[in-house]
């Protein structure tokens, strides 16, 4: 496997974040380590944020830490102590490593030291690079042992405020001299603002309301937004921060073409053992952590996001249970679901409500919005809609399941863990997935179920399954699920987020 690429792409994991915060640089990483043809060097552990029993009978799976600078607080910094522990899990209790294997070269960390004669014990715990780990030493082919080359983009470099970091720099004509004094490129520039980009269609817009240009085709006008300094570029929708990651809705922008750096153009032909992307290079930037050069390179993105990293078989196995149990509950229709981030949503004052019981409501009313959609799109027979990915096939898991009554019911996914306010819950017919499980079940994962990332995940595929979901926008949590929704080929109008 590591043979059959250049090299390796090394990065600093910034193992703090909750899992799908990592899942989404994972995904970035992925894509650009096939980018440039290495082998992506996974952190061997993650730690887990929580633990769903005593603390005791967690550590005596995994091994249980404090959070402290040497492994990273990261939000837990205003927690007491007790509340401040973690559990280190390998991560593939986390991701399905063998099925990520089937399409990518990846490693851990752990693999790439013994791959070189070193102990897996030098791992760093804070996930980090460590340039002790370019020392391959003696062996007999290498008798004096040597250092591994490497080549680094540091993190002020990757995409500083003006610049538009790229999958690789589009073709097309080259610029007209002086292009910034041009008409089209000082219009289209005047609506940039504070962002990097405007969005295509306003570009078009421009240009035809001021009369400063025409085209025949699509091809026309990339050609005209060239010669006149502005690319093409093609990523997803975006919502505010980019903290959701969703790859469901796509969306087309231009940028100035002098503000465009690719990776490839600047890593792709390296002939480095290693190119390391130093530093966290995951908050507000776009899902992959690039633009696309073409529309193709952004559905490979997307497609790659939904079919190749999942988490591990049993978890996928059990929330297919308790996705046919909640059904189950409502005598065969199909369900709705919600996710409600607490926890430190509410300590940090990012909740969309502060009391679960207004939360509750709040969603309660969204997905009334659902059930009447669910509702329509029953009585219409209109032929399924799934999300522009290719080879994505529409849901079978609902087929011929009536939609929702509305006194049906609701699946709620969350990390609230006050007895009243899940009590609460529970008195307004909603299900939490400590009612869906018993003790066969529990079986089907095994101890790992004690840990609290571990059951978010299962948490996460049986609120993917739901008829119609509502979730926030802030939340890594609900992209994630919205994601799943859409590898597995629900209606994208059925994902509600506000």
């Amino acid at each position: 496997m590591i043979g059959s690429t250049k090299g390796f792409l090394a990065r600093d994991w910034p193992l703090h974040l909750g899992w799908n915060n990592l899942r989404y640089i994972l995904e970035a990483a992925l894509f650009e380590a096939d980018l440039m043809d290495r082998t992506l060097i996974l952190p061997s552990f993650i730690y887990a944020r929580s633990c769903n029993v005593a603390q005791p009978a967690c550590a005596a799976f995994a091994s249980q830490q404090i959070r402290s600078e040497e492994i990273g607080k990261g939000d837990y910094f205003y927690l007491p102590e007790d509340e401040q522990q973690t559990w280190r899990l390998p991560i593939g209790l986390m991701v399905d490593i063998p099925h990520l294997r089937r399409s990518h070269s990846v490693i851990t960390v752990g693999e790439y030291l013994r791959y070189h004669n070193k102990p897996p014990t030098e791992e760093r715990l804070d996930g980090h690079w460590d340039k002790r780990y370019l020392w391959i030493p003696a062996s007999e082919t290498n008798p004096v042992g040597r250092n591994l080359t490497e080549v680094t983009l540091l993190a002020k470099d990757y995409e500083p405020k003006e610049i538009v970091r790229m999958d690789a720099l589009p073709k097309g004509p080259q610029a007209d001299a002086n292009v910034e004094t041009k008409p089209i490129y000082k219009a289209i520039a005047a609506a940039l603002s504070d962002h990097k980009t405007v969005f295509l269609d306003q570009a078009k817009e421009i240009i035809r309301s001021e009369n400063l240009g025409h085209w025949n085709s699509e091809q026309e006008l990339s050609d005209l937004l060239r010669r006149n300094g502005w690319s093409i570029v093609y990523t997803f929708e975006g919502v505010w921060l980019e903290m959701m990651k969703t790859v469901t809705k796509n969306s087309v922008e231009v940028a100035p073409t002098s503000h465009l750096r690719g990776l490839w153009d600047e890593y792709g032909e390296s002939d480095a053992d290693v190119v390391f992307f130093e530093g966290e290079i995951h908050s507000d930037t776009k899902p992959g952590g690039v633009r696309f050069s073409s529309a193709t390179a952004r559905s490979n993105f997307a497609s790659m996001v939904l079919t190749s990293v999942q988490p591990m078989a049993p978890v996928r196995l059990l929330a297919e249970l308790l996705a046919r149990k909640m059904q189950k509950l409502n005598h065969g229709r199909q369900y709705l679901g919600a996710h409600l981030r607490r926890g430190d949503f509410v300590a940090f004052g990012w909740s969309p409500a502060k009391s679960i019981e207004d939360h509750l409501r709040l969603a309660r009313d969204r997905l009334e919005d659902g059930r009447k959609l669910l509702d329509e799109i029953w009585r219409s027979q209109a032929p399924p809609r799934t999300v522009d990915v290719p080879n994505i096939e529409p849901d079978t898991f609902w087929n011929n399941a009536p939609p929702p009554k509305k006194d049906d019911k609701i699946f709620v996914a969350t990390d609230e863990n006050n007895s009243t306010a899940l009590a609460y819950l529970r008195s307004h017919n909603v299900v939490l997935l400590s009612d869906l499980l018993e003790p066969k079940l529990r079986r089907v994962i095994g101890w790992p179920l004690l840990i609290g990332d571990v059951q978010a995940q299962v948490e996460q595929i049986v609120a993917s399954h739901a008829g119609a979901f509502w979730g926030y926008r802030m939340s890594s949590v609900s992209g994630g699920i919205v994601n799943m929704r859409g590898a597995r080929g629900m209606d994208p109008r059925t994902a509600i987020v506000d």
